[in-house]
């Protein structure tokens, strides 16, 4: 953090083309960072030692093409992070012709989802900040992390006593089943919810909400000081279902259900990947509000 605010630093220079640039998005892990381009990691940049930082970048990117610039592999100084920002555009290159072999919608989507709700030339007038993407849990891991914060005007000047939310995210109904499905992970927050560990993760999420802020990684006048002291809610994110597919249906009448799990949908409004209150609903609205878009064929008897 330290070195990120430092303007004499090599890593402040990047964090201010992240800023600049709203197809990358940096996330705080444990003494690294990562830069994203379309849900990718761009790079690891990894402190390892003072003034140095170690920078990876997967060459698998460039599978069998020529790799058209020398790649830096370290940051130490402000002319070695130019070097290094110089060659984005070519790294970006190299991870859009990999994606169109190996595509993965998922984490794009997520990475649109930190942009649309955490800055402000995207619009912050959703009820969601992004926390942490991609957040590990030695059991498990959760697509995103939200602070729960209303967008009127008296919330936002109220730092304490935010609401908190997981986010799952799926993209296509052929992602729903399996053993990343929907029921595995429902199942697996409803472990993490009553482990001791609940409140260490509130204040790791307080944490890095603090440091994004800071960083200016996040359209946010103040930090938060507080999340209250209740279950996180976990919502489910669905990413182009089709209605034709009874798919959904299916899993959702199949998944478990858990007293202490409170279970909400996030629906647009209207496109976009903004999230707000009024798109929020429980399992027996959704079913009832949205029935033809879940399933437009026949329904079953009840």
């Amino acid at each position: 953090m330290r070195d990120l605010l430092d303007p004499a630093s090599g890593i402040s220079l990047v964090l201010d083309h992240v800023k600049k640039d709203g197809t990358l998005a940096l996330e705080i892990r444990n003494d690294y960072f990562n830069i994203y381009y379309r849900g990718g990691s761009l790079a690891k940049i990894e402190r390892k030692g003072t003034g140095f930082y170690l920078v990876t970048f997967d060459d698998d990117y460039f599978g069998d093409r020529t790799v058209p610039c020398a790649l830096v592999d370290a940051i130490t100084t402000l002319d070695s992070a130019e070097e290094w920002i110089a060659t984005i555009p070519h790294l970006k290159n190299a991870m859009d012709f990999y994606r169109t072999v190996k595509r993965n919608d998922e984490r794009e989507y997520q990475q649109l989802v930190v942009r649309d709700n955490n800055l402000a030339r995207f619009g912050t007038s959703s009820d969601y900040y992004i926390c942490d993407v991609e957040y590990a849990d030695p059991s498990m891991r959760f697509d995103l992390v939200a602070a729960h914060w209303p967008s009127t005007a008296a919330s936002r000047k109220n730092p304490h006593g935010k609401g908190m939310a997981v986010i799952e995210l799926k993209v296509l109904d052929g992602s729903l089943g399996g053993g990343a499905g929907l029921a595995k992970h429902l199942e697996d927050f409803h472990i993490f919810i009553n482990s001791p560990d609940l409140g260490l993760f509130r204040e790791e999420m307080r944490t890095i909400f603090r440091q994004k802020v800071e960083l200016g990684l996040v359209s946010c006048k103040y930090p938060i000081e507080s999340f209250v002291d209740e279950v996180p809610s976990f919502v489910l994110l669905l990413v182009n279902h089709d209605p034709a597919s009874r798919k959904l249906l299916n899993f959702l009448n199949d998944l478990p259900s858990f007293p202490d799990v409170e279970l909400k949908i996030a629906t647009a409004c209207f496109a976009g990947c903004s999230l707000y209150d009024q798109g929020m609903y429980r399992m027996d609205d959704f079913l009832t509000r949205f029935r033809d878009q879940i399933y437009s064929g026949e329904w079953p008897a009840n």
